[in-house]
């Protein structure tokens, strides 16, 4: 590290390495050219294959039947097919949604099968049902992202009156 302010050099360590990531999303701004040429040289990582999608849910998720993971990989991967930005990430938010609703009422009628289509439109947007019409879209809008789903949306329906980001009747 150098400092020409502080008049001051560290040497770094033979073995030190540095990692850095970035999210290619509205979350990031663009790395400036300056800093760019110091992070050499550059990796672009894409999304996992369906064998280690697979191990990646099922390492944070040991506990979830092997049907859910299942369909989270299956969506996962056509969605990447299809080039939109679901991530591993994302489901393990489905798996978890999915596996709350199935646990909340021992004997409850919910098939695993409509708890994980519930986790998807709860956890993506309704909008992550269809992935064709929604590649669709973001292919006549480029640069645009998949709006995020507010915690708020989670517990509110859209016409709950309580829904705290609802305009209407708030005077």
């Amino acid at each position: 590290m150098e400092s020409v302010i502080a008049g001051l050099t560290i040497q770094a360590h033979p073995d030190f390495r540095c990692c850095v990531t970035m999210n290619d999303d509205e979350s990031t701004y663009e790395v400036p050219d300056y800093i760019l040429s110091r992070l050499q040289p550059t990796l672009a990582i894409g999304f996992p294959s369906r064998q280690d999608e697979m191990a990646i849910l099922r390492y944070h998720l040991p506990f979830a039947e092997p049907e859910l993971l299942d369909l989270t990989v299956e969506f996962l991967q056509r969605a990447h097919r299809l080039e939109l930005g679901f991530s591993p990430r994302d489901g393990i938010h489905i798996v978890r949604y999915a596996l709350k609703r199935l646990a909340q009422e021992e004997g409850h009628p919910l098939s695993r099968d409509a708890a994980w289509e519930e986790a998807l439109a709860r956890v993506l947007g309704e909008e992550a049902r269809d992935l064709d019409q929604l590649a669709q879209e973001q292919q006549r809008r480029p640069g645009e992202t998949r709006t995020a789903v507010d915690l708020e949306d989670l517990f509110f329906g859209e016409d709950d009156p309580l829904h705290p980001g609802r305009d209407e009747g708030l005077a």
